[in-house]
């Protein structure tokens, strides 16, 4: 269905949950010069431990931002279960992180 979803030329896929079965990697190969991805961040973000939150905003980007036209984003906004000092890391961490370096394809 991606397929025809660039097909009639949209220009942006989102939000590209993990949970969903989307494999961002997959997308990103096959769609990701013809169309921006946004997302990529796990709607169970709450769930996990700053180290686990880390690593998988580091694999978001290490598998969306080369060449650009990926947008990190959460999936699902920020969960309600996620503690007030996790929201607070995650939202450092983001900031730090916003600047990633683009290598062409």
């Amino acid at each position: 269905i991606l397929g025809d979803i660039v097909r009639e030329g949209f220009d942006c896929l989102d939000p590209l949950d993990p949970h969903d079965g989307i494999d961002l990697q997959l997308v990103k190969e096959r769609y990701g010069d013809r169309m921006a991805l946004r997302g990529g961040i796990s709607s169970h973000i709450g769930l996990m431990s700053e180290e686990e939150l880390r690593e998988h905003v580091l694999d978001r980007l290490r598998v969306g931002a080369p060449g650009g036209g990926y947008v990190l984003m959460s999936a699902g906004g920020v969960p309600s279960e996620m503690p007030r000092s996790r929201v607070l890391y995650y939202k450092q961490l983001l900031r730090r992180l916003r600047e990633y370096p683009r290598r062409a394809r």
